[in-house]
C-alpha cells in the first residue's frame, strides 16, 4: 500500500510540476517582450524536435518521418521555445495515433517559413477544430482519463507561434488523422 501510495505521489507531483512549467511557458509567451530572438533554420529546431521525440515513437510502434528543403527558411526566433513549440506538436500527434505514424515537414513560401505535423490518429472532431487551442480544453472526455495530459500543449503551441508573429491552424485532410501547421514570418 505505501508503494502504491509513493508512485500516486510522484505522478501526480510529475504532472502537477508539467503543469506549473506549462503555464510559466505561457505567461513567457503572453509576455512577448522579453523573449530573446535570434536567425535560426527552422529545418534544425524542427529536426532536433524529432530527435527528441524518436524514442516515444519507436516505444508506440509509430514511424516518424522528417521532410525539409536542402536550404531551410530562417526565422527570427527564441531556439527553446521553437524546439517546444514543435516537440509539444509532434508529443500531442504521437500521443493520439495508434497505428502509422507522424510526418514533420519544413516548408518555405514568399514570406513565410511552414512547419507541419501530420497524424494518421483519429483526427479531431470538425466541431472542435476551433476549441483545441484553448487553454485546459480536452478532446474526447470519454477518454480523456485514459491520455495523459493538462491540456495546455496546444495553448502553449499557439502562443509561441503568436509571439513570433505567426499563428497555427489545424484541419482534418481527406485521408484522415490531424494536420497542424504552423506559419511564421521568415527573414530569409
Amino acid at each position: 500500500v505505501r508503494k502504491e501510495s509513493l508512485e500516486t505521489i510522484i505522478a501526480e507531483s510529475s504532472s502537477l510540476a508539467g503543469m506549473v512549467n506549462g503555464m510559466l511557458t505561457l505567461a513567457k509567451a503572453d509576455s512577448g517582450e522579453a523573449i530573446p530572438k535570434e536567425p535560426l533554420s527552422l529545418a534544425a529546431v524542427a529536426r532536433e524536435a524529432v530527435s527528441a521525440t524518436t524514442q516515444r515513437a519507436s516505444e508506440k510502434g509509430l514511424s516518424l518521418k522528417f521532410d525539409a528543403p536542402a536550404s531551410s527558411p530562417i526565422v527570427e526566433a527564441d531556439p527553446a521555445l521553437m524546439r517546444q513549440m514543435l516537440t509539444n506538436l509532434i508529443d500531442n500527434a504521437l500521443k493520439f495515433t495508434e497505428h502509422g505514424g507522424v510526418t514533420v515537414r519544413v516548408l518555405a513560401t514568399n514570406g513565410e517559413a511552414i512547419a507541419e505535423v501530420q497524424d494518421t490518429g483519429p483526427g479531431v472532431d470538425p466541431a472542435e477544430l476551433p476549441l483545441i487551442f484553448d487553454r485546459f480544453y480536452r478532446t474526447d472526455k470519454s477518454r480523456s482519463r485514459d491520455v495523459s495530459g493538462t491540456g495546455l500543449g496546444l495553448a502553449i503551441v499557439r502562443s509561441i507561434a503568436r509571439v513570433h508573429g505567426g499563428h497555427v491552424e489545424a484541419e482534418r485532410p481527406p485521408g484522415g488523422g490531424t494536420l497542424f501547421r504552423v506559419h511564421l514570418p521568415r527573414i530569409h
